[in-house]
């Protein structure tokens, strides 16, 4: 693919970065929009222009896209990625819906997030019902970028929101008010009939209840239109909503060990609040050790009654590990908490592009038994850590081991180096991220973000 030169992009988007200093994205949104330019591809902002060159960590921008135009738009964009230092991690689809999930370093050191949320169609439960093709033109241009008509904005606007049972968002109710009601009226007319056109467009329309006759109308005349187009869009969006994330979960997945004072649940703090942006609008879990679905053992045995408090944790090691049968009984135990845990707890999260944190996991069973009254060297926990689900990524949390010592005295000193020694190895043995957190936080959260979101490797010259 072919790229105009640098001073042809810089003149041709002279709008774009009128206002402050631009965000980590601003350069990327410049130069994908040179590059669909150049290339004759068209496209439009549905939602995001309003306020560029503002990008917000975190924050989304809606692009409508033609049919036949993702291949393009998709090279446009590693293209503008490669210039920009931005990089694309996920790529995901439900029906006419494309998200592109992107990542770049901020200037604070941090790490900033976007998602490109690409409609190649406006769609009601994945099937579409209205294209760029199907939209009055010429698109106007907000800060350098092209967006709909005002009528069409509008109702791209105000009809996604009705067809999901929601009150439309305080400035598309405005909009409406102030807009061409007749132009407005005619395209929803087209969609909807006149009826249910009248009734969004007049009082109805800022109601929290959806309009049930108007999604029934809609999805009538979709299938009355283009019946296979609309099937198809209809098992699609049913198959990516539904069975897909079983088989690979949008989510992510990560697990945080050390032993005490290695910095863990610091380090998990800080990941968790660097990626909350990165995954809006969707739920952030955090769990300790595991699932929790199923009750201590110690809560069965003793009929519901806990036999320690919360002093006993200053104390780890405060019993001794159990029999070799009864050892092995408890891994048994509790590896079902994390099977079925996993399936009913974490999963659903998962389907949902949450993301789920775990402070220790199955794996301290092989390290640190003895927290759980379990013998060294217990053949079920061997076998069964390489069955439980496993993370996305697995973040071994280390320092010297009389840094360890001094923020957590709990343990005694040479079973503090003996653990820090044995989570390295066990990270060497199974390919895991080694963080050391003798460092200051952010550049160990930096390490930890760079794990998750790695740097394209450079290709070496030939």
């Amino acid at each position: 693919m072919s790229a105009r030169p640098e001073s042809s992009r810089a003149r041709a988007h002279p709008l774009r970065l009128v206002r402050g200093s631009p965000s980590p994205f601003a350069l990327t949104i410049v130069e994908l929009a040179g590059e669909l330019e150049a290339h004759d591809t068209p496209w439009a902002v549905l939602r995001g222009a309003d306020a560029f060159p503002e990008v917000p960590d975190g924050s989304d921008i809606d692009v409508l896209l033609g049919r036949d135009s993702v291949d393009a738009f998709e090279a446009s964009l590693r293209a503008a990625c490669t210039r920009t230092g931005a990089r694309l991690h996920a790529r995901d689809r439900i029906g006419p819906l494309r998200q592109y999930h992107l990542v770049r370093q901020a200037a604070s050191g941090g790490h900033a997030f976007l998602t490109l949320d690409v409609h190649t169609a406006e769609a009601c439960f994945g099937v579409p019902y209205l294209t760029l093709d199907d939209l009055p033109r010429p698109h106007c241009a907000a800060h350098g970028l092209p967006v709909l008509a005002r009528p069409a904005s509008v109702v791209l606007n105000l009809l996604p929101a009705v067809l999901a049972g929601a009150a439309p968002r305080p400035e598309y109710a405005r909009d409406l008010r102030t807009a061409d009601r007749v132009q407005v009226t005619q395209l929803l007319t087209n969609l909807v009939g006149a009826k249910c056109a009248r009734d969004l467009v007049g009082t109805r329309a800022a109601r929290t209840q959806p309009l049930g006759s108007c999604r029934r109308r809609l999805l009538a005349r979709c299938f009355a239109r283009r019946p296979l187009r609309s099937l198809l869009g209809w098992l699609h969006f049913g198959w990516a909503l539904r069975v897909a994330p079983l088989v690979r979960p949008r989510g992510m997945f990560v697990v945080f060990l050390g032993t005490d004072g290695s910095g863990k649940s610091t380090l998990l703090d800080a990941v968790r609040s660097s990626l909350e942006p990165a995954f809006r609008g969707a739920s952030v879990k955090t769990f300790h050790l595991r699932p929790g679905l199923l009750p201590q053992l110690d809560r069965i045995v003793h009929l519901g009654r806990a036999t320690y408090d919360a002093s006993d944790c200053a104390s780890p090691h405060r019993a001794q590990p159990s029999g070799r049968l009864v050892s092995n009984l408890r891994v048994l135990y509790y590896a079902l908490d994390y099977w079925i845990g996993y399936a009913l707890r974490v999963l659903p999260g998962r389907r949902r592009n949450a993301l789920v944190l775990f402070d220790r996991w199955f794996l301290d069973y092989l390290v640190d038994p003895e927290r759980f009254r379990v013998r060294h060297g217990t053949v079920a926990a061997r076998l069964i850590s390489r069955l439980v689900p496993r993370a996305d990524a697995v973040i071994v949390c280390t320092a010297p081991a009389d840094v360890v010592q001094a923020r957590k005295p709990e343990l005694a000193p040479e079973e503090s180096a003996r653990q820090v020694a044995a989570y390295e190895a066990l990270a060497r043995e199974r390919g895991f991220h080694v963080v050391s957190t003798d460092q200051p936080l952010a550049a160990a959260r930096g390490a930890v973000l760079e794990a998750l979101f790695p740097s394209p490797r450079e290709e070496p010259p030939s």
